[in-house]
């Protein structure tokens, strides 16, 4: 029934953009992107990928960098081609691998989540007053509906994370608990100080990339315009919802477009050169990662809460 929802809020999107939006325009605005630019953009996007693969060996305690490389490229493949954001599973799975129990992969799992979800906040922080500069001073009202959504979607977040937890407390919970406690006084050993400072590095190499994505439709974002892009689009795509994120993704582009008061079409078509980028980089080496760690897409599809996640 869920993957049945995530194609009907896919055919939703599709048909409110062939019904709202000029898609000869947008084909237009794709045909004229600039290849340098957008090449530029790919290798940001790579290392977007690659610095993260540095910050789950930290948080980890993987003893090996390809590893974690094949982790992060793997589960962000499924998160691209499946509903769900399924790819979270399977990064708990892939790290369950290299002989970590269940728990401690889910708690390496949910420290990064906890990571970026601060970056997104501080960097809502900074948006904020630019939303407030460019609308709150015509719809102060407004200004407050996107804090009630933005916070209402992390706490949508954190809730995500915490049914994670309770697929570990359902089997043997005085075990789990004990577990649960020991993975605690472990997270105590993680260096908080890199890890922040590698995951505002992971943020800004984000931005950066949005920003080259956009330069590639000669299109010239100042800094706050593309950290209030990154903020939207991450916000859009941290909820669950149709496969690889296609509509919501674009959805972004769009609403930032209608803030700043660009061209909507432009924007969408950013949208999806943007979203093309991702799964340039994530087909090759998403498959090459998934067959060397040992994952099978058809796991995730029919039973992504026990795909490589037994104890």
């Amino acid at each position: 029934m869920k993957v049945i929802w995530s194609f009907i809020i896919l055919a939703v999107f599709i048909l409110i953009g062939f019904y709202f939006l000029d898609t000869q325009k947008i084909i237009t605005h794709l045909k004229s992107a600039n290849l340098f630019w957008t090449f530029l953009s790919a290798l940001a996007l790579v290392t977007h990928f690659l610095v993260r693969g540095e910050r789950l060996k930290i948080i980890a305690k993987l003893s090996s960098r390809t590893h974690s490389y094949k982790v992060i490229f793997a589960s962000n493949f499924l998160n691209a081609i499946l509903p769900f954001r399924i790819g979270e599973i399977a990064k708990i799975g892939a790290l369950h691998i290299e002989k970590n129990s269940v728990t401690k992969s889910i708690f390496a799992v949910f420290i990064e989540r906890m990571f970026d979800l601060l970056i997104v906040l501080v960097f809502f922080t900074f948006s904020a007053n630019t939303l407030s500069t460019h609308i709150g001073s015509h719809n102060p009202q407004l200004v407050f509906f996107f804090l009630v959504i933005i916070f209402g979607v992390l706490f949508l977040q954190f809730l995500r994370s915490g049914k994670i937890m309770k697929i570990l407390l359902s089997i043997q919970l005085p075990k789990k608990i004990a577990q649960i406690l020991f993975q605690l006084k472990k997270a105590s050993e993680i260096n908080y100080p890199l890890t922040l400072i590698i995951s505002l590095a992971i943020w800004l190499i984000t931005a950066c990339f949005h920003f080259l994505t956009a330069k590639a439709m000669l299109v010239n974002l100042t800094f706050d315009e593309v950290i209030l892009l990154t903020v939207l689009n991450s916000l859009f795509i941290s909820i669950p919802s149709s496969p690889g994120f296609v509509g919501p993704y674009q959805a972004s582009f769009a609403l930032f477009a209608h803030i700043k008061g660009y061209d909507t079409e432009l924007f969408v078509a950013i949208g999806i050169l943007s979203h093309l980028m991702n799964y340039v980089v994530l087909i090759p080496s998403g498959l090459f990662s998934m067959a060397t760690l040992g994952l099978k897409v058809k796991d995730f599809i029919y039973n992504p809460a026990h795909a490589k996640i037994s104890e």
